[in-house]
């Protein structure tokens, strides 16, 4: 029965975010997809940008439930730490002066590293600080 009402949350959450997404875009839809390409693209990229957020969000919460023994703490730990250094990046992108292809270039070696810390280091860096406390 429990992953039945899983599913049911997830059509209920799909269906919510779908009139949150696009009541407001009822209005000016017309001018919106003027140049359909153009916005398509740029709904794309905002949903893929999205979606990696909500992925990185998952994968740390899991990763320090484990290590703080409660998920309302990593909860609440992981989206207050990414919502802040995600504007704290935001405030300072604008300060440098880089052509595209370098801030691309950049970003993507900026999320590669990243990466693989979360996948590779941070279980090692958490358990090493779990085993120095106990």
């Amino acid at each position: 029965m429990g992953f039945v009402l899983v599913i049911g949350v997830l059509i209920q959450s799909i269906l919510f975010g779908a009139l949150i997404i696009f009541i407001p875009m009822a209005n000016r839809f017309k001018a919106l997809f003027e140049h359909k390409r153009t916005a398509l693209r740029v709904i794309v990229y905002f949903s893929c940008l999205g979606i990696g957020y909500m992925f990185m969000e998952i994968f740390l919460i899991q990763k320090l439930t484990f290590f703080l023994s409660d998920p309302t703490f990593s909860t609440s730990i992981v989206l207050t730490s990414m919502l802040v250094l995600s504007g704290i990046g935001s405030i300072t992108s604008g300060r440098f002066k880089l052509s595209s292809k370098s801030v691309v270039r950049l970003a993507v070696a900026g999320i590669f590293i990243c990466t693989l810390f979360y996948l590779f280091g941070l279980s090692p860096c958490l358990t090493r600080c779990l085993t120095a406390t106990l």
